[in-house]
């Protein structure tokens, strides 16, 4: 037997060891995140389509109930703090107003576990339509209740306390002195602002009538006092057999503490004492539901009618949601949800079937939960491990198999189904692909890629093997890429392996049904550093060994070409040039011809200094070839006639929608409904049919700029395009709109020109690119904004794609 027969035998033993180590352990989705918040404040918008929270951040996001998906309200909403000095600060608290007209949060520095510094907190309330700021103040808040009352009454009186004085005590400063405040949100004018001396005691809760406009505030150590909403004192309680936390029923008659006991508010005489340890207020944490027929504390849900007041109707046991998780809660209005914000910086969506009336449910349906992360990214996955994700949400959670560690994204092809968590969240049945892979956590590993390499000057020698370890999805596939480009078929065909077959940029098996691959390739590096990247897939995920070799000799190749293919459409057959009267719909555009020019001419330039030849082919109002889908498609095979060392550019300025998930641009002939509201989706282009640009070698740039869309959801964009050989270079995020100006057109595509022209003799590589348009592009849409940042580019360069020079 040969050297490299037993090599090869000990690789393929190896493996199978490999292979029965994978079921040594119970399978497990997991985080690196340790993370753990103070507050994650989560509330139902009032068409319960969207989950606010900030995930115990100093931003405010929302979740898509039925997709999972994040969407930014804010950044940071540091600058409505900025007198404030404050540093540290998070939302702790947030509300909608009764006439859901009003948002408000409270941001503040955290303090304890579930206080915040009384010297940082603020509240902030926002029109709920436009997130317009109508009213900021400095508050006092308790510390079981981290929050003031909001919008108390049906006229949005805003209740909170407001520190006038501070003294100095034994143990540091404390508030002495305090105003309390009625504000009304809809008349932007206070009712009163009433100073009242705490005389060295504590405040523990409030409570407000909306009924009788009355403020009952707890004080340590022993003294309960009622106001009105002007401030005056009405009545002052011995705390003694009164209690420490109470609220009152719906209806304005009754207070109730945290015993159960149940008392008069006119007469504020005790009625009736439970006796029996009813203690719904637990750790001070209760909430109303928004129809206020059931009181919710401690993961345990009450009834507040009169007729069984304070019976148990559900609770949620350890085994649904750990008892750690657990901080704060909110329902949907029409009861069939119930969101958790938990201290692990996620949010957890449960079907409660509360909307059924007699029905009672201590068993809760586990829809999904929606991780948070540092960078920005997030994902949102059910218990079987189906998942929405940002663009690298699915990069920072891992599944391990025994001793094995992989990347979630590594199952992205089986698992990353939306349509599954919509499905579930609508109570509908579950799309086929379920029944199809079924749970990740009973499935199987990535395939195992094992590379042996050898360097010989330039040329690097690579024996791979490739191994389905549980036999179950045969091998579809086998991928090589150096510092981003991916190899191409002249390249490939050098393989050498008596099983292997070779078809575009792939390696496949001669045997469809095999689970098992071997072969030996010799391929060219790039001068300096070089990232190998050997990638084998099957139908449900992939696996991947990554090499890093140097080579320090010299290579005398010639420059690249260059490859445009530029789309730019202003006038659409059927789309009006005026905005209808009711100011909405799409209308054609003015500037996305001249961007088309603009990006083609800003390439041309490079010709002879950055690249050998520019070869275009331009579709657009003005060209021969006019922008139809079906010109479009008919020429993505352009870039078939590339050389392997060659760069794609992909460009795009139109209109481009987000329908149900999917996105969708909008070729010249597309049929739209007269108020522009509703294009024939057929006769569009989806992102499907972009995907041909980067199933080609070499290395590719895609430019999307689809202006004035108004629904584009780059998130679909990049996630679909997401290629270890493409950037992706989109003009806004989730939701935004794409801007534009008459002195510069596109804001994004001004961006990439400028960087271009503004160079002074130096090399502008991909990460110079990346850097300058992101930067430009919220510079333009900050001043376009009177201030705040509209747009932010979605970019997305892969990681082993070398920084190569786009231009000089």
């Amino acid at each position: 037997m040969t050297s490299r027969k037993l090599k090869a035998l000990c690789v393929i033993f190896l493996l199978f060891l490999n292979m029965l180590l994978l079921c040594a352990e119970e399978i497990k989705i997991y985080s690196d995140s340790n993370i753990k918040v103070k507050k994650n404040p989560v509330t139902f918008t009032p068409d319960n389509k969207y989950i606010l929270t900030s995930f115990g951040t100093n931003g405010l996001h929302k979740i898509e109930l039925v997709t999972g998906s994040v969407h930014t309200l804010f950044d940071s909403i540091e600058s409505f703090f900025e007198e404030a000095n404050m540093t540290n600060h998070i939302v702790m608290h947030i509300e909608i107003s009764f006439d859901k007209k009003y948002l408000g949060i409270i941001s503040g520095n955290p303090s304890g576990d579930v206080s915040i510094d009384l010297k940082n907190a603020y509240l902030v309330i926002f029109e709920l339509d436009n997130m317009k700021v109508v009213f900021k103040q400095k508050v006092f808040n308790n510390y079981l209740k981290p929050q003031p009352e909001l919008f108390v009454s049906n006229s949005n009186i805003c209740v909170f306390l407001m520190p006038t004085k501070i003294s100095e005590w034994v143990f540091g400063k404390y508030y002495s002195e305090v105003e309390i405040c009625t504000y009304d949100i809809d008349k932007r004018a206070y009712l009163s602002r009433f100073k009242y001396n705490i005389n060295g005691t504590e405040i523990y809760d409030i409570a407000v009538n909306r009924s009788l406009q009355n403020i009952v505030i707890s004080f340590l150590p022993d003294t309960v006092e009622v106001f009105d909403f002007n401030g005056n004192k009405i009545k002052a309680i011995p705390r003694k057999n009164f209690g420490m936390l109470f609220i009152f029923t719906p209806d304005g008659k009754f207070l109730i503490n945290e015993k159960g006991d149940i008392w008069d508010a006119h007469t504020y005489r005790e009625i009736t004492s439970k006796n029996q340890g009813w203690y719904p207020f637990t750790d001070g944490w209760y909430t109303l539901t928004d129809d206020e027929k059931y009181l919710s504390s401690g993961a345990v849900i009450y009834s507040l009618d009169v007729d069984n007041f304070g019976e148990e109707v559900f609770q949620v046991n350890g085994k649904q949601v750990p008892s750690d998780l657990l901080k704060i809660y909110s329902f949907s209005s029409d009861m069939k949800y119930i969101v958790f914000g938990c201290s692990d910086r996620t949010v957890r969506i449960y079907n409660t079937n509360l909307s059924k009336k007699d029905e009672k449910k201590d068993v809760l349906d586990y829809i999904y939960k929606t991780s948070y992360f540092d960078d920005g990214e997030w994902i949102s996955l059910t218990p079987d491990g189906y998942y929405n994700a940002s663009i690298h949400g699915d990069e920072h959670l891992n599944v391990r198999y025994g001793l094995n560690t992989f990347g979630l994204n590594q199952f992205s092809k089986a698992y990353y189904h939306p349509e599954v968590l919509e499905a579930r969240s609508r109570g509908e049945k579950d799309p086929n692909i379920v029944r199809y892979f079924g749970d990740l956590k009973l499935s199987v590993a990535p395939p195992i890629v094992k590379v042996e390499e050898k360097l010989t000057g330039t040329v690097a020698k690579l024996s791979v093997t490739v191994l389905d370890p549980a036999l179950k999805y045969p091998l579809d596939s086998v991928q090589i890429f150096i510092n981003g480009r991916m190899l191409s078929f002249s390249e490939l065909s050098k393989a050498k392996g008596k099983k292997i077959a070779v078809s575009d940029t792939s390696i496949v098996p001669k045997d469809k049904a095999s689970n098992f691959l071997n072969f030996e390739i010799e391929v060219d590096l790039e001068h300096g550093e070089n990232l190998i990247e050997v990638l084998a897939d099957n139908e449900a995920c992939y696996g991947m060994q990554t090499i890093n070799l140097t080579s320090n000799e010299m290579t005398h190749k010639t420059k690249p070409d260059l490859w445009i293919y530029a789309i730019g459409i202003n006038d659409y057959d059927s789309l009006p040039k005026n905005r209808p009267n009711n100011g909405s719909g799409l209308i054609d555009l003015k500037n996305a011809v001249s961007d088309s020019n603009k990006i083609i001419e800003i390439f041309k330039s490079q010709k002879g200094k950055t690249y050998n030849k520019i070869h275009v082919l331009q579709l657009s109002d003005d060209s021969a070839l006019k922008p139809t889908k079906q010109t479009i498609k008919e020429n993505m095979a352009f870039f078939e006639k590339m050389a392997p060392n060659d760069i794609a550019v992909f460009f795009v300025a139109a209109h481009g929608i987000s329908v149900n998930g999917s996105f969708y641009i909008l070729p010249k002939d597309v049929f739209v409904d007269l108020d522009g509201l509703h294009p024939n989706l057929n006769g569009c282009l989806n992102v499907n049919d972009i995907l041909q640009v980067t199933n080609i070698h070499g290395r590719k740039l895609i430019l999307i700029d689809t202006c004035q869309s108004g629904g584009i959801d780059n998130n679909i964009v990049v996630r679909t395009l997401k290629n270890r050989s493409t950037a992706i270079f989109t003009a806004a995020r989730e939701y935004e709109y794409a801007q534009e100006s008459e002195d510069v057109g596109g804001h994004f595509t001004h961006s990439i020109v400028s960087c271009v022209k503004e160079n002074k003799n130096n090399d502008i590589c991909l990460l110079d690119l990346s850097n300058y348009v992101y930067d430009e592009v919220k510079q333009l849409s900050k001043f376009g904004g009177r201030g705040r940042i509209r747009q932010h580019p979605e970019i997305l360069i892969p990681d082993g794609m070398k920084n190569y020079i786009i231009a000089k």
